[in-house]
Parts: structure tokens; sequence; C-alpha cells
């Protein structure tokens, strides 16, 4: 993302849902991005856990300031809507 808006000087463009780069290959996590408006200074990239690698409800959320968020979080965990990617049960990050 960075290298892109170095060379283009805006986040808005081809890849990732019109964010200028391709998605991570990943079996665990879907990406989409969602840039502000063209030309873009903003952008949020959200990643989905997939099902069937046991991730249902896991969603994170990362936008152009670092700002990470945790959104929602599987069944018998803790820290949804926390202020940073959960990695454990007890919602700590």
């Amino acid at each position: 993302m960075e290298q892109f808006y170095q060379d283009n000087r805006r986040y808005d463009g081809a890849g990732l849902n019109g964010c200028g780069v391709s998605a991570p290959n990943s079996k665990y996590f879907t990406y989409v991005c969602a840039p502000g408006l063209a030309p873009s200074q903003t952008y949020t990239i959200t990643a989905t856990g997939v099902a069937n690698e046991g991730l249902t409800n896991f969603v994170y959320t990362l936008n152009e300031s670092n700002v990470r968020a945790t959104t929602t979080v599987g069944t018998g965990w803790s820290g949804a809507g926390s202020a940073c990617w959960v990695r454990r049960k007890d919602g700590s990050c």
C-alpha cells in the first residue's frame, strides 16, 4: 500500500478492490479494501476469517494510519470492538 501511495500519491487504484495492491494469498482470511474518495488519501482493509479454517466471526481492520481493530471475534472469545488485533481468547492483543 505504501509503495503504491509513494508512486501515485493516492491509495485508490487497481487491485484489492481499488486499493492499488493485490490481496495476500491466505487460506485463513479473505481481504477487502475500501479506499476513500478519489484521489484517496485513506483506506481501510478488512480481513475476515474463513469458516472452514475455524475462524468464523473473526474480523480485523487496518487503516492508512496503522490503526488496528478487532470488530468481531469467534464464539467463546473476548475482545470484540478492541482497538488492537485480538490474539488470545481472553481478549488480549
